[in-house]
């Protein structure tokens, strides 16, 4: 009889327990101040020929980092290269997690900052800033920010 009441006892606890986690998992505060973003920045590159035209094919070197202020963040450069597709875009995909202006002189937010380049050296680039995946995240800490650029190949496509 002893046993049952202990294994009642334990397995109430448990469930109590499960449950408090659960709740404390779904009550979204929103961001409040001084919390990092998460942000899913998302880099949309079309390579056009001199006509307007989409190219496929073309080698695309994207890079990607985070600054605060004029500083790069340690560990937050990224590199990758892919061609264009048929319809002559790719995109690029990276994560970061932005943090509001910091204590120091003076105070700058976390800024993300992409580019993407074709041969022969041209490169166009996008920035997002704290403010504006702050303001995309809402109540949720999190925002996916797609920025398009469009490089031209100095050539006619036939």
């Amino acid at each position: 009889m002893e046993v049952s009441y202990i294994v009642v006892l334990v397995c109430l606890c448990a469930v109590l327990g499960a449950g408090a986690g659960v709740a404390g998992c779904t009550e979204l505060g929103g961001v409040t101040e001084g919390e990092a973003v998460h942000v899913t920045a998302m880099l949309e590159v079309t390579v056009i020929d001199s006509t307007g035209k989409p190219v496929a094919g073309v080698p695309v070197s994207f890079h990607s980092v985070k600054t605060t202020g004029t500083s790069v963040k340690e560990g937050s450069e990224f590199s990758f290269s892919r061609s264009t597709e048929s319809n002559g875009k790719t995109t690029f995909t990276v994560g970061y997690n932005l943090h509001p202006p910091g204590i120091g002189y003076p105070p700058a937010p976390d800024v993300v900052m992409m580019s993407a380049t074709i041969p022969p050296e041209i490169s166009e680039g996008a920035m997002i800033t704290y403010d504006e995946a702050k303001a995309q995240a809402g109540d949720t800490g999190t925002a996916a920010i797609t920025k398009q650029v469009t490089l031209q190949v100095p050539y006619a496509v036939k």
